[in-house]
């Protein structure tokens, strides 16, 4: 699992544009991806609108390759991991808009054999697709191209994470993995609990797992833990517990609680709450809480502090997906502290660079206080053999030149697994090409040459010719009789080869004429031959098959394998097969990028010439001669491209205009004047669809139905898939507003009415009416209510029409609390039906006389009435005393009167009985 990447791959350990950052169409120009530690792109920076086919092999997880298009990187590690995300649902947001995204990861080169090491295609509308891909060869090129199933296109999220492998996650602390180091790594899956389905202790955060993961390690330096987990579906819910084991790596059961967290959803609210507390979680500098419960309350972000590891300690991490989807997660570790394991090592023999074909031996020189029970070597692009097991010695040799990376995973008795990767060089051997000129027949001439002329790099070269032990710069021997020569060439960067050439007997050609013209074109009859001989005596015959001549040259011929015989005057001989070779076929590839939007010209199209005799010229239908034109409109663009042979090819592409965007609206206006519940509904067709719709430039919605706009003007904007902008005004209503006006305020005496008059707008727009309070008035729900208030009191009218639009206004009705009594001072009981009773009047505001007592001079009661009516005589004193009536005096009264506003007075006096 340990990553030690010399500084090269360091060095190889992407510009966003307006919208979308570009992204090829081909493998041959695949978007190189150089930074493979926990990369995800922004959401939406990729996208295969537009698209073609590229022609590669179909993988077999696609059900068709349409749009893809390609991304390349050289593998740093051994593992790789690879997430595209598109139109996700969740309140994260999508990773973009493509829907089933699909994608396949590629060993080998785009001119040669493809091989597919990892397929992935989304079949279940989850707009996400994951797998995993390897061993990979470190150093080696590896191609990912991305599609959409069955035809789609959109823009997507790219994430990839270059990793060395780490065992499978287990459910259990006491089968939970060991880890050797702080290496990031990716878990594909997690699935279940294990044989123990909830290890966490009572009162912490967690209470119940779900789909978990259990993490050992061993402190081996002090130092701080900080670690980043990352859900590999941005809208899982993922929790973490870490633990200390103070009984060792192995004592699950005594393990005490350091971290938790658990920060989530808080259910019910708006997201805009609980965000913070989503996506990705961990241990980060600067946080002080230890821990974090269910929900999102104030101060939770996702994150608790670090803890500080102590050397010879061991911890455990649980990491939960609370939401189960089954998707996995990646994790990042930081801070000082290191976590105990093997040291990955190894010798080489030669030690840093070696020659091709030269046998190197590689041995282990590994460390572990547990002991090392697995050695899993992989030495390379180029070996062979390509792998090994075992500690060695392992030899090894290289059938091509350039860095190679050594890759070495070992494994200790606990399962820990570490890895080294180390670069090796390997040089190039020198190459020669020679002339070997023949002794010319006779004994005794010695004419013999063998002339050398360096073919490869690392020049320099020096030539021990014999050999002898002694290199010098001579690159030919001459005066050589028959036989054969051996030379050793030494290039400058100290690499070897041994050449032997024969010296024959007989004519040769002339050393360093190249005795061909090819054809001009590749198919062409115009090459020719021309027969050079380097000794000979006249006269000389020429036979290319047709019989002896002097004429040494052949013309007018195609691409072809002559044989030619010469013969001079002393009849010495030399036999000679000519190969005439074509220039290659002249290709020429069209790219063309149809235009952006309707009405406008900034079509391209790029002629790719291949073959031929090279030097092209170009020669467009619009009198262009670059290999691209650019700002095109809609039509058929030619090209003539010309090699310097004068050789052409014609090829021709349509740049392709997009249909107009057509745009149609829907308007609901307001319902009620100065809201905003008017709704704007957009139809498009045409343009590059999806659609977005925005009703102020700038916020874009997949919905076409704009809602929540006011009375007016309105510009409504319509954006497809390739940033074309459309617009279209509209115009939404809204009715007269709904008033009513309850009428002037009032003021009465306590116990009168007041009459209230509400007038509302417009006047024959039916509406229903409430009042309140309603307990005071006559009708509640007319406009002309007769109030009786025994208090001061505001009236709200409320109206409601049948679109459901209201309107309120009130009135007050002040009352004077006037309390008007007349209490007679004498009264004359003789039935003449004028003054025969006494009792107490108090006009409306009175509401009974609670109490009504007489008294004579004695104070002895005469009279005792109780809840009377006030001003009702019939219910007053008579004069009488048991039924006898009264001798003119005085008597003596109190009277206890309530009033309708539930006030109670007492009052007290003298009355007189006058006969």
């Amino acid at each position: 699992m340990r990553k030690l990447f010399p500084p090269f791959l360091l060095f190889l350990l992407f510009s966003l544009t307006a919208t979308l950052r570009a992204q090829s169409d081909e493998c041959a120009t695949a978007t190189v991806l150089t930074n493979l530690d926990n990369y995800c792109s922004a959401s939406g920076e990729f996208d295969n609108i537009g698209a073609s086919m590229s022609g590669v092999v179909q993988p077999g997880c696609f059900p068709s390759v349409n749009n893809d298009v390609w991304f390349s990187f050289i593998a740093v590690a051994t593992t790789l991991h690879v997430t595209v995300i598109g139109n996700t649902t969740g309140p994260a947001g999508p990773g973009g808009t493509l829907d089933n995204p699909q994608f396949a990861v590629y060993s080998g080169s785009c001119t040669g054999p493809m091989t597919v090491i990892a397929c992935a295609s989304d079949g279940f509308d989850n707009n996400i697709v994951e797998t995993f891909a390897g061993p990979l060869t470190v150093g080696q090129t590896y191609y990912i191209s991305v599609d959409g199933r069955n035809g789609d296109t959109g823009s997507f999220q790219l994430c990839v994470n270059n990793f060395n492998e780490v065992p499978d996650p287990a459910g259990d602390c006491a089968t939970g993995v060991i880890l050797c180091d702080k290496s990031s790594f990716n878990v594909e899956s997690l699935i279940g609990t294990g044989n123990n389905s909830n290890e966490f202790d009572p009162g912490i955060c967690i209470q119940t797992e779900f789909a978990s993961a259990w993490y050992r390690w061993t402190c081996k330096d002090a130092g701080t833990l900080e670690f980043t987990i990352t859900p590999t579906n941005p809208t899982d819910d993922i929790d973490f517990a870490l633990f200390e084991l103070p009984g060792g790596i192995n004592d699950c059961s005594n393990k005490q609680k350091l971290r938790c967290e658990a920060a989530g959803e808080n259910v019910g609210q708006p997201f805009s709450t609980w965000q913070i507390c989503t996506g990705p979680t961990g241990l980060r500098s600067g946080e002080t809480d230890t821990d974090e419960f269910p929900g999102c309350s104030g101060g939770n972000n996702n994150f608790v502090a670090p803890i500080d590891m102590v050397p010879g300690v061991s911890y455990a991490l649980i990491i939960n997906n609370f939401s189960n989807t089954g998707n996995g997660f990646s994790i990042e570790f930081g801070g000082t502290g290191t976590f105990q394991g093997p040291e990955a090592a190894f010798t080489a023999e030669p030690a840093a660079t070696a020659c091709q074909n030269e046998t190197i031996t590689f041995n282990d020189a590994s460390q572990s206080v547990a002991g090392i029970s697995a050695w899993e070597w992989n030495f390379g692009v180029g070996a062979t053999p390509p792998t090994a097991t075992g500690a060695g010695p392992h030899e090894v040799s290289y059938n091509s030149t350039g860095t190679k990376f050594i890759t070495l995973s070992v494994t200790d008795e606990s399962g820990c697994i570490v890895t080294t990767i180390q670069q090796y060089e390997i040089l190039e051997l020198p190459d020669v090409n020679a002339d070997v000129v023949a002794d010319y027949c006779g004994p005794n001439d010695a004419t013999g040459a063998i002339y050398l002329y360096p073919s490869g790099t690392g020049l320099p070269y020096t030539y021990d010719w014999g050999p002898t032990g002694t290199f010098t710069t001579t690159d030919s021997l001459t005066d050589l009789a028959v036989g054969t020569y051996s030379v050793v060439v030494m290039a400058a960067n100290g690499c070897s080869r041994l050449f032997t050439f024969d010296v024959p007997e007989g004519l040769s050609l002339a050393a360093g004429i190249d005795p061909v013209v090819a054809p001009t074109c590749n198919g062409d009859s115009d090459g020719s031959i021309s027969i050079s001989i380097q000794l000979s005596n006249p006269p000389v015959t020429f036979d290319f098959g047709n019989g002896p001549q002097p004429d040494n040259t052949l013309t007018d011929i195609p691409a072809g394998t002559y044989n030619v015989q010469v013969v001079d005057g002393q009849g010495c001989e030399g036999f000679f097969t000519i190969v005439v070779e074509d220039f290659p076929v002249l290709e020429v590839g069209i790219d063309p990028q149809d235009i952006s939007c309707f009405g406008e010209a900034d079509g391209t199209i790029t002629a790719i010439a291949n073959g031929g005799a090279g030097n092209y010229s170009y020669i467009w239908s619009n009198g262009q001669t670059t290999p691209t034109i650019e700002n095109l409109t809609e039509g058929t663009y030619s090209v003539t491209v010309t090699d310097e042979n004068g050789c052409s090819e014609i090829r021709s592409a349509d740049i392709i205009e997009p249909d107009s965007i057509s745009l149609s609206i829907n308007v609901t206006d307001v319902l009620c004047a100065g809201d905003a519940s008017g709704v704007i509904s957009v139809a498009a067709s045409g343009g590059t669809p999806p659609y977005e719709y925005s009703a102020n430039g700038t916020d874009y919605q997949a919905s076409p139905d704009l809602s929540g706009l006011p009375a007016g003007n309105h510009t409504v904007y319509v954006r497809d898939s390739r940033n074309c902008i459309y617009t279209i005004d509209g115009f939404i209503d809204e009715p007269l507003p709904l008033v009513v006006e309850a009428g002037p305020n009032q003021t009465i005496d306590l116990g009168f009415t007041a009459n209230i008059h509400a007038v509302i707008s417009p006047p024959f727009r039916p509406v229903s009416i409430s009042w309140n309070p309603s307990e005071t008035l006559d009708c509640n729900n007319c406009d002309n209510p007769t109030a009786m208030p025994v208090g001061t009191t505001s009236y709200l009218i409320s109206i409601l029409d049948s679109t459901g639009c209201t309107a309120v206004d009130s009135v007050t009705i002040f009352v004077n609390l006037e309390r008007p009594v007349y209490i007679p001072n004498a009264f004359s009981p003789n039935n003449d039906g004028v003054n025969d009773f006494f009792t107490a009047y108090t006009g409306p505001a009175g509401r009974s006389i609670k109490k009504l007592r007489v008294f004579d001079r004695w104070g002895e009661l005469v009279f005792d009435g109780t809840d009377l009516t006030p001003g009702n005589e019939l219910q007053g004193w008579d004069g009488t005393f048991k039924g006898k009536p009264m001798n003119p005096a005085v008597f003596a009264w109190y009277a206890q009167i309530e009033f309708i506003d539930g006030v109670i007075i007492l009052y007290e006096g003298d009355v007189m009985i006058v006969r």
